[in-house]
């Protein structure tokens, strides 16, 4: 079975997560005889970095409304056309250009559109990014979507588009559920419980509310917590508390093994769609704060500890309770462990997606 995938190069590759993600994806079907082409092909390529320029060019016209030419560069760049007669594979594999397909060849689009955000102003400005003219989705044999609340979301403009929808999570065959002897060693009584925070955009990721808070109750968190940072700060420098730990230029692997060595993991984003970093920290046995925001609650609400990013004195008390508290931490870590078995493992992701591609033979 050969399956194609169009995914763009060049301009946008090795450090962009699609470019990234489609080489897991293609060590994932070498187990199972799947010949995964992983080769965007010029037109693809082209069109690709050519929108990325446009949409460029148009951020810097001030007097077109954002979300309006987010909108219509969104429906251009993700659903625009094309000819197919070199497509010459059992399955068409996208998550960004659909092809007119005369040869009829299944198609898979992986997409999400889920509203996030905590701010109007936020919450409309991915919805106009996540429009769908739907006439352009009638070629597509299957759509892969992150959760149950992206088929609802399709739902309200098509019952014949969610019917084509199938839930499969990211695969990250790179996270390993950690092993019961580094977890028993982890959840013993300690006088001092580590905290990390993990995002390379940290502004985005929340860094300074978590800095905020912080400050505001320095004294009693001294006592019995230590602060670390992993960044890069690839979205601007911050002023870091000379109390927090700060680790820079940490490859994915040394990533894993901080957050192993931590105890609880927090990162007050009020602009993320999913976060493959609260995986993370779930099976690295760490303690996971979840902003209560949608999506994520409805993503992670059964294994991690909700909390309102604006309540500093509620999130104290739930911190404080577990320093206090061994069993309310080892109760939290195993509700963490079991929801990563039994929805993120590499292990069940991969087992859908094989399936998904063998359905369409």
């Amino acid at each position: 079975m050969k399956i194609k995938t169009l995914y763009p190069n060049w301009l946008v590759s090795k450090n962009a997560t699609d470019f990234l993600y489609k080489y897991d994806l293609k060590s994932m079907c070498e187990k199972h005889d799947i010949e995964l082409d992983i080769q965007g092909g010029f037109l693809v390529t082209f069109f690709s970095n050519f929108y990325i320029l446009l949409t460029y060019l148009i951020r810097k016209l001030p007097l077109i409304n954002r979300v309006l030419r987010s909108k219509y560069y969104w429906g251009i760049k993700r659903y625009l056309y094309l000819p197919s007669t070199q497509f010459k594979y059992d399955v068409i594999f996208t998550n960004n250009l659909i092809p007119f397909n005369k040869q009829k060849q299944p198609i898979i689009l992986e997409a999400d559109f889920l509203e996030y955000g905590s701010s109007d102003e936020i919450k409309a400005r991915v919805r106009s990014q996540l429009y769908i003219p739907t006439g352009l989705l009638l070629n597509v044999k299957k759509i892969v979507v992150r959760s149950e609340e992206s088929i609802k979301k399709i739902r309200e403009q098509s019952e014949f588009l969610a019917e084509k929808c199938i839930v499969i999570p990211h695969y990250m065959p790179y996270i390993k559920r950690i092993n019961c002897s580094e977890l028993n060693k982890k959840l013993t009584c300690k006088d001092k419980l580590k905290v990390v925070f993990v995002g390379n955009q940290a502004k985005r990721k929340g860094i300074e509310k978590l800095i905020d808070f912080y400050t505001a109750n320095k004294r009693v968190l001294d006592e019995k917590f230590e602060f670390s940072i992993v960044s890069n700060f690839t979205d601007g420098l911050i002023n870091i508390p000379s109390e927090f730990i700060c680790h820079q230029g940490v490859d994915r692997e040394g990533v894993l093994n901080i957050l192993k060595d931590s105890d609880i993991f927090i990162m007050p984003t009020k602009e993320e769609a999913f976060g493959k970093v609260f995986v993370e920290a779930m099976a690295a046995g760490c303690v996971t704060f979840v902003p209560d925001l949608y999506p994520l609650n409805k993503y992670f609400g059964h294994g991690a500890i909700l909390y309102s990013i604006d309540d500093d004195a509620a999130l104290k008390s739930k911190m404080l309770e577990l320093h206090k508290r061994l069993d309310l931490r080892k109760i939290k870590v195993e509700s963490s462990l079991r929801l990563f078995d039994e929805k993120y493992s590499a292990e069940v992701v991969e087992y859908k997606y094989i399936e998904l591609f063998r359905s369409l033979r």
